[in-house]
């Protein structure tokens, strides 16, 4: 009888502290809401085009144009030219020191400076490109060339010309800006945050089962995984806020083996011990949240 007694005793006495133990563990949410990106206001050149207004040229009629960015002024109209049907206007330009690409541009006019309207401008923009413009109307004719001055190019009037292809190289992608550590935090959280949210769902749940020892060391074996699972995502991309985390994860560790083999054998000593543990990782998880939230600022 006295045996039962003393067991009696150890028992109660180890419930009861388990009881106080989990009452005492913080108990907390961590709510991390999505920081704002920053917003990037970059100057970019305006490479919208129009079409440019007539220049008149005195009504001199010369050779067909074979033109370069070196042999003449850059948004000049062409001396007057001669065609027959079946020409062309062969053009090829290298935009490569040019940033960020402009445009190309190549209007047909009349030996007056007046638009010409039954045939075709040439309108490209890109790193680099080459082509034909093909044209079937005989007649007196001018171009205006516009592009940008940093830009190489060769313009040549022909003849007989072949059917037209257009080879553009494509305008490459500005390269976007490195991401902000709150940015990348913020990434983190959308991937990552429900690890915190397990962890507090598991700590919400054990409050709530008081001295019943066998819910409290189910929830244990839950606090363990989760902490456990934890650990294999990736680092927060902050080092202050990742060493509280980790910090975290392994106090919780440490917490719930203490938990499940104190309550499996009756060992009260290890009950009290988890329970300061579990509240050291609280603390280190409340300095990861502390830590957030100064990006935002």
């Amino acid at each position: 009888m006295e045996n039962k007694i003393v067991s009696w005793a150890k028992r109660h006495k180890m419930v009861t502290t388990i009881g106080l133990g989990i009452w005492t563990i913080l108990i907390f949410s961590v709510v991390i809401s999505a920081l704002s990106h920053a917003n990037l206001n970059l100057a970019t050149k305006n490479t919208s085009a129009t079409k440019p207004a007539p220049k008149a040229k005195p009504v001199v009629t010369g050779p067909l144009p074979n033109l370069t960015n070196t042999s003449t002024q850059n948004d000049d109209p062409t001396n007057n030219f001669v065609v027959t049907a079946k020409w062309g206007i062969e053009w090829t330009y290298d935009c490569t020191n040019d940033n960020p690409p402009g445009n190309f541009y190549i209007a047909v006019q009349n030996p007056d400076g007046s638009a010409n309207t039954n045939t075709s401008d040439v309108h490209t923009k890109g790193v680099k490109g080459n082509g034909v413009q093909q044209e079937s109307l005989a007649g007196t004719y001018q171009l205006h060339i516009i592009v940008d001055p940093a830009c190489t190019w060769h313009v040549q009037v022909v003849n007989n010309s072949a059917p037209t292809t257009v080879s553009d190289a494509p305008v490459p992608a500005k390269p976007k800006p490195a991401p902000t550590t709150a940015q990348q935090v913020t990434s983190w959280y959308n991937q990552y945050g429900s690890n915190i949210t397990n962890l507090t769902n598991d700590f919400s749940k054990m409050s709530q089962e008081g001295t019943d020892s066998t819910a409290v060391e189910a929830t244990c074996t839950q606090i363990f995984d989760d902490a456990v699972k934890a650990q294999a995502v990736p680092a927060i991309p902050d080092s202050s806020a990742n060493i509280s985390w980790q910090a975290a994860l392994s106090s919780y560790i440490s917490a719930a083996q203490d938990c499940q083999d104190g309550v499996t054998n009756s060992d009260v000593t290890l009950i009290s011990q988890a329970t300061t543990e579990f509240s050291q990782g609280n603390a280190s998880l409340t300095a990861t949240a502390s830590a957030i939230q100064k990006l935002k600022q």
